[in-house]
This record gives structure tokens, sequence and C-alpha cells, in this order.
């Protein structure tokens, strides 16, 4: 059912187009903010890691779980893995553990934890 709609030029358009977004956000010079209250997986947590700041809150569900799929991480994730304490970037890798909001402040993936009942317009006050 899938083929029908997505053909491989199709597939690559969106490969691309991601690629280049996440590119751009990485080497991005002015300051950028992300604001995870949910589920951040795959390619919406490639979008949050590079951040100069990552807001998360106990709802926070992130993972790279291309693995289930047999696919690899992508968008950055090898480089961002390959830098995180011990062997947790290959176990994350190769399993797609879930992690949680006070976990990513731990391993340096996010920068802030707020409470989910703290408003995010009074946290983004802070900031000048």
């Amino acid at each position: 059912m899938i083929s029908r709609f997505w053909t491989e030029d199709s597939c690559l358009e969106v490969v691309y187009r991601m690629y280049w977004l996440c590119y751009h956000i990485h080497t991005y010079k002015k300051t950028q903010v992300s604001l995870v209250n949910g589920i951040s997986m795959g390619g919406g947590a490639s979008l949050m890691v590079p951040m100069k700041f990552s807001v998360v809150t106990e709802k926070t569900v992130f993972a790279t779980p291309e693995a289930s799929i047999g696919f690899h991480t992508d968008c950055g994730f090898s480089y961002i893995h390959s830098r995180l304490p011990g062997h947790l970037g290959e176990f994350l890798a190769l399993t797609g553990a879930r992690l949680n909001g006070k976990e990513l402040v731990a391993i340096g993936m996010a920068t802030h934890f707020v409470p989910s009942a703290v408003s995010f317009f009074f946290f983004l006050e802070c900031f000048p």
C-alpha cells in the first residue's frame, strides 16, 4: 500500500530535505530554543539536540528507534551518540531505548528541565 504513494524519488527527496534542515540547524548562528513536552523520536529528536537551549519536561520521551526498522541513526546522531559518556551512545543507537527529560539533562542532551506545570511562556521570559 505504501508503495503506491512513495516512489524511490519521493523517498530520496524526503531524506534530502531532512538532512538539509538538520545541517542548517546545526550550523545556524542565531540562538535557537527547543521546547519538548512530549515525544521526540527519530527526526524530531535530531532537531532538538543541536539547539543552544533544549527545554524538556517530565512528559518528554526521547529515542532514536531507527534500529528497530533496520535503519541507522541519522541526521547527525552518529556524531552526537559518539560523544555521550561511556557506551551510552552505542546502547541508544543499537536498542532505540527511551530516555525521559531528567535523563536527557543528566547526560547533556538537553540543557534545562522544567516541570510541565510551569508555563513555557514563563520560561521563555527568562531569555533576553
